[in-house]
């Protein structure tokens, strides 16, 4: 049983995980026996490789860029200052009975925002 991932991955430009980590496509799925390869192929795949683990960071860095947008369309920025009244969650698991929030409670000090 295989424990890595081959399916393609749109997210890696159509690469497998598989092909990222070790350069070449899984060959357990096409063939049975490995058979030797020649020094040619083997250096092809090594270029393969190597253009692949270069242009890896920018993949990443695109994606990262990509679902940093994505979460911050949601995200709401808090500004809270001295003497500003808040509610605050006693216990962020709640029984069914217990009261979520504590407060109004008056903010002392911000230390960072």
């Amino acid at each position: 049983m295989k424990a890595w991932n081959c399916s393609l991955n749109p997210t890696l430009r159509g690469h497998s995980p598989h092909f990222i980590m070790y350069g070449q496509a899984d060959k357990l799925l096409s063939q049975k026996f490995d058979t030797p390869q020649t020094q040619e192929a083997r250096t092809e795949e090594i270029k393969a490789i190597q253009d692949i683990r270069r242009r890896l960071p920018k993949i990443l860095r695109d994606n990262y860029e990509r679902y940093k947008e994505q979460y911050n369309k949601s995200r709401i920025q808090l500004y809270l200052e001295e003497g500003v009244k808040i509610l605050m969650a006693k216990n962020p698991f709640p029984t069914k009975m217990e009261h979520e929030w504590r407060g109004p409670v008056t903010i002392t000090k911000v230390f960072s925002c």
